[in-house]
């Protein structure tokens, strides 16, 4: 995927230049106000005049009364003149970004002087001298009485962090249809065409940086400069405090040179850093209206230090679709798609069932056999029993990219093998490989362990299994579970991935059944056993699983035989084994029971959030090797007390803290043991930490109660006795209907209502709010039609699925309006939210999940960017603000449902996936905008269910491009199959082409006939054309076919032409006036008439993308 790297060392540079010079103009156009603003207060006898100079007494010194900035002395003679003549002074702000100082003697230069600063402009000013100083004297500076405020006291820094870019996802081939054979064209005479122009860049320009809000109304109250300083860390969040009266207002006018500054809905400043890991220092500068009137300039530098984490905050760059109304993921197939059933049931099809069907040898029946009859396997009827199924499976998805589904009957049992081959790669992100189950019954069981193990697989999807042998995935990317259970003896084993999500799983009893070596002595680190374990996994998500009871089991002995018991626990074996070498960790919703030893260690750092920890000898690590982390909304209770002779470890640990500037946010460690049991207060002999960090907090509030004999922390003014009535064993008993019940019992009880966990009736937030309610824990959530995305600095800041980054306290729902607040935000989720206000300059990056915006998209004064990639979609109702919106696709969807008329700049690439219109939606290329298609992995145009009209209709200096990208192919525009409607597009598509201008980058392309668009209805022709890399020796036709609805572009071999360009027409654009009267209304409304087009190629001068 396409991946905007940093800023080199010489680009920084030159925009500090710039910016500085930026500086330097506004200082002088404010130095020059002053000027007018004290000749108007009678501080100066001045009058200006239109062209004349600028003439008062006093040469420099008054000059240096009305400047006080430049008041340093300047060398300068003393006129002789008497004190009635006439003098003048003109201040020039020159090209060279130099002011000249002249003083003039009745329109002779007697000398000058040069300040030096930058600004590009010039101010002419006249005055009547009165006096002269004494000869050889100085003039003494007038006083300036305007009031100035006083730059604000540099705040204290909030620190900041940097995550590493991900490693480019190779694009995913798609299979194309053949282009159609040349047609035969109405020759039309046409000029030659000019020298080839240079190829456009493939990737998006950096949209301006500069206004932050819409700009202010000027002000009539005085203008002052101030200058500030503080600190921050590179790669985190410093929120910076400024000195400000009630009624001020700020906006952002000049942005650093790397990083991001917005104002806060406090008029605080968010310097957002993360990503970052440049120390140079920064330099801002931000406006403040007074409410006396007066204007603050004020210039912020920042003092950048090195920071603590090597990989920064994690963005939540993880692999996910989006979900469906009950919880699970929702998986589409794509073009290349077939569907295997496969069935335990003794009526599942054999080799030799389909002989007989087809009156063949059972030698006969052959994969080929299969792959060339689709009805066997395609349906539940004609299941597959398991040997047939799976060679049809291995077949068919062998080192391809493929969406095609694998479906297990449920209530049997099977044993697949490694199910996926290797290097079998889904389709896309969009579009994976789905192994899943159908029918009524128990989820099918595999009996054997599920491996990708050798070759890297790519966008796969396991969904409604029982994995009885594990999993394990050595290699690989865009894996996700969802809805799966795993027992026995092998649990999840996942390295070396860049993109793991599993979701909605139980993992349950992951216990040894022997020695790893046949012995009769369970020696504790050669034993370990984990229910999960991820090591050098990029981008990795785990949420609302249920994991009990992983690495010991009940009845074990003491002294660690294998002859007197099953395996002891130790302090290597845990629930959550996530190693220090992975990176971007999301762990949510999750619940942990009954560890060996910890509930999780996330020795990587990450964001650690809203888990419940249940009697674990420990509970929750936190490392430092690589992010840092936000812990925030967790519950440990119970701790487990399990002992053994060797490898014991920790016995009653709550959370630890390892890494530097963790954030301890509303989290509660209680009950050790339980304060109604006093058998199990006294069995309890040993206490651990509730908490403990050895490097400094960033924030902490953590509550402790009833940790054995760690102090209270944090539970001044809360009732003890609910505290104490307020235990996960009365929660169980709540929930089972049991007057008491036991941390086992409820364990059973989840294990059994697996559904109400994954529907969110019984979950890790049901029973963290059970303790939460009791201890106060408030998370200041508001209800409100509206959100505001304002960065904390207790976390990365820019992550839409962190609550914190949000005014409300809770993640945006739905049909609230949302505004980003001119922010950079990273999107993870499914939401359907009203409108959408990017701002001035905002930007929404979207990798995974899909946005829903059913009111309007907003943007403000420089535009806006919205950047879709991976499995990433967003859905809007149309756009029509005049401001830029740049759309740059380069995988996932972008898809419109309404009507598109506002300006656009849309660039797509690699894989990604456009919609222009579904049935019933317009989508107008106003002038202005324009269209870049990189390649043919691409799929652009209409897809849509209700039958209605879909037109794409572009304007009089738009402009559309094709770029033939790497392989040397272009990409169409047609109607396509998205995955979001079904099998097949079902919409009147059509295109007017609005005279509009066509650019075309040849390089790479082989002679022949190539579609560049193909739709129900097309009209309209160029207004103008260009390509690059046609050269002198080989010519290219562009075919508008009004009978075949296509355009065309022939191509001529190299060496058979000389660089000729042409445009030309075939048939009548009018012939479905009459027979498609609804379509050619929505293609022609608002577009007027349609002469017959012009075939002058025109050489184009665009601003491309």
């Amino acid at each position: 995927m396409t991946r905007t790297e940093p800023l080199g060392t010489a680009e920084r540079t030159q925009l500090r230049l710039y910016r500085t010079l930026q500086t330097g103009i506004r200082n002088a156009m404010v130095s020059l106000a002053l000027i007018s603003q004290l000749l108007a207060s009678g501080k100066a006898a001045a009058a200006v005049t239109d062209g004349g100079l600028f003439k008062m007494s006093g040469k420099q010194a008054a000059l240096a009364a009305l400047l006080p900035e430049f008041a340093s002395p300047v060398s300068a003679k003393t006129s002789k003149a008497s004190a009635t003549a006439d003098q003048s002074f003109t201040a020039k702000v020159t090209k060279s970004l130099k002011v000249s100082l002249e003083a003039s003697e009745k329109g002779k230069t007697q000398e000058s002087s040069i300040l030096t600063f930058e600004a590009t402009t010039t101010k002419t000013l006249s005055s009547q001298k009165t006096t002269s100083p004494g000869k050889g004297k100085k003039p003494v500076p007038a006083p300036v009485e305007d009031e100035v405020t006083p730059a604000p006291a540099p705040v204290e820094p909030t620190p900041v962090v940097t995550e590493p870019a991900p490693a480019p996802v190779e694009p995913t081939p798609v299979v194309t249809e053949p282009a159609p054979a040349p047609v035969e064209p109405t020759p039309v005479v046409t000029e030659p065409a000019p020298a080839p122009v240079e190829s456009i860049p493939t990737t998006p320009e950096p949209l301006p940086v500069t206004d932050t809000t819409t700009p202010q109304a000027p002000t009539d109250g005085p203008v002052i400069q101030t200058s500030m300083a503080t600190q921050a860390m590179t790669g985190r969040v410093a929120t910076i405090q400024l000195d400000l009266a009630p009624g001020a207002t700020v906006q952002v006018t000049g942005q650093p040179a790397y990083g991001r500054v917005t104002v806060n809905p406090d008029n605080s400043l968010a310097l957002v850093l993360t990503g970052e890991t440049s120390v140079d220092d920064l330099l801002f500068s931000v406006e403040i209206r007074h409410a006396n009137g007066t204007l603050e300039q004020q210039e912020i530098a920042v003092d950048v230090t090195e920071g603590l984490q090597a990989g920064g905050w994690g963005l939540g760059d993880y692999y996910m679709l989006e979900t469906g109304s009950d919880g699970r993921v929702v998986v589409e197939h794509g073009e290349i798609h077939r569907e295997v059933y496969i069935s335990g049931n003794a009526a599942a099809l054999s080799a030799a069932d389909i002989a007989a069907r087809e009156g063949v040898s059972v030698e006969s029946v052959t994969t080929k056999f299969l792959m060339d009859r689709p009805h066997y396997g395609a349906s539940a009827d004609l299941a597959l029993d398991e040997a047939m199924g799976m060679k049809l499976w291995n077949a068919l998805t062998d080192n391809q990219n493929t969406s095609h589904w694998l479906l297990f009957e449920r209530g049997y049992t099977y044993s697949p093998g490694r199910v996926v081959q290797d290097d079998a790669d889904g389709e896309s992100e969009l579009h994976p490989l789905y192994v899943t189950a159908y029918g009524s019954g128990a989820d099918p069981i595999f009996a054997t362990e599920v491996k990708l193990i050798k070759m890297s697989c790519e966008n796969v999807v396991f969904q409604g299994i029982e994995f009885a042998g594990g999993f394990t995935a050595l290699v690989g990317s865009n894996l996700l579970i969802d809805d799966v259970q795993l027992s026995g003896t092998n649990g999840v084993d996942v390295q070396n991935v860049l993109g793991f999500t599993m979701r909605n799983t139980e993992v349950l009893d992951i216990i040894r059944d022997g020695t790893y070596d046949g012995s009769d002595y369970w020696s504790p680190k050669s034993n370990r056993t984990s229910g999960v374990y991820v090591e050098n996994t990029k981008g990795l998500l785990i949420e609302n699983v249920l994991i009990d009871h992983s690495g010991w089991a009940e009845g074990y002995d003491y002294n660690l035989s294998a002859t007197s018991g099953g395996q002891p626990p130790s302090m290597y074996s845990h629930n959550f084994y996530l190693q220090g070498t992975n990176s971007d960790i999301t762990f949510r919703d999750n619940i942990s029971l009954r560890p060996a030893s910890d509930g999780v260690q996330v020795r990587s750092g990450g964001l650690v959030e809203d888990n419940i920890f249940i009697d674990g000898n420990a509970s929750l690590f936190t490392g430092a090797t690589n992010n840092y982390s936000l812990v925030t909304g967790n519950v440990v209770t119970s701790g487990a007390h399990k002992t053994v002779s060797a490898g014991q470890g920790a016995l009653t640990q709550g959370i630890v803290n390892n890494g530097y500037l963790t954030t301890l946010l509303d989290n509660l460690v209680t009950h050790m043991a339980d304060p109604n049991n006093p058998a199990e207060i006294a069995a309890k002999t040993i206490t651990h930490n509730a908490l403990n960090s050895a490097p400094p907090l960033y924030y902490n509030d953590t509550i402790v109660h009833n940790w054995g004999k760690q102090a209270n922390l944090n539970t001044a003014g809360l009732d003890t006795s609910l505290l104490n009535a307020t235990t996960i064993q009365k929660f169980a008993a709540l929930v089972t209907g049991k007057s008491t019940a036991t941390i086992e019992d409820l364990a059973q009880h989840l294990r059994a209502n697996s559904d109400d966990r994954i529907d969110g009736t019984l979950d890790a937030d049901t029973i963290i709010a059970y303790f939460r309610e009791a201890f106060g824990i408030d998370l200041a959530e508001t209800d409100a039609g509206s959100a505001r995305f304002v960065p904390s600095d207790l976390g990365e800041g820019m992550r839409w699925d962190n609550r914190l980054n949000w005014d409300t306290g809770v993640l945006p729902t739905e049909g609230q309006d949302i505004d980003l607040g001119n922010n950079k935000v990273y999107y993870s989720g499914t939401t359907t939210i009203g409108d959408l206000k990017l701002g001035s300059y905002g930007e929404l990056v979207v990798n995974n999940g899909r946005l829903n915006v059913g009111g309007d998209v907003l943007t403000e004064g420089s535009g806006a960017r919205l950047m879709i990639d991976k499995a990433g979609q967003v859905w809007v109702d149309g756009y029509s603000d005049a401001n830029l919106l740049n759309i740059s696709v380069a995988g996932g969807r972008f898809a419109n449902v309404g009507d598109v008329d506002g300006a656009i700049r849309m660039d797509v690439s690699d894989n990604g996936q456009v919609i222009f219109a579904t049935g019933g939606a317009n989508f107008d290329l106003r002038a202005g905008s324009q269209i870049m298609l990189h390649g043919d992995d691409i799929r652009v145009g209409f897809d849509g269910a209700s039958s209605g009209n879909a037109v794409l209709r572009l304007n009089q200096d738009s402009a559309l491009g094709f770029d033939a990208g790497d392989d040397g192919r272009m990409g169409r525009i047609s109607e396509f199959v998205s995955g979001a409607f079904g099998n097949s597009p079902n919409v009147q598509s059509g295109v007017n082409l609005g005279s509009a201008q066509l650019y075309l980058d040849l390089n790479g392309m082989v002679a022949g006939s190539h579609v560049l668009i193909a739709v129900d209805e097309i009209m309209g022709s160029f207004g103008g054309f260009s390509a690059a890399g046609l050269g002198s020796a080989r010519d290219a036709t562009i075919l508008v076919d009004y009978t075949a609805d296509q355009v065309v572009l022939q191509l001529g071999a190299e060496g058979a032409g000389s660089g000729r360009l042409d445009l030309v027409t075939n048939g009548n654009q009018s012939d479905f006036a009459t027979t498609n009267a609804a379509l050619w209304q929505a293609l022609t409304d608002g577009h007027g008439s349609y002469a017959q087009p012009s075939t002058t190629e025109a050489a184009l001068a665009w601003d491309w993308i």
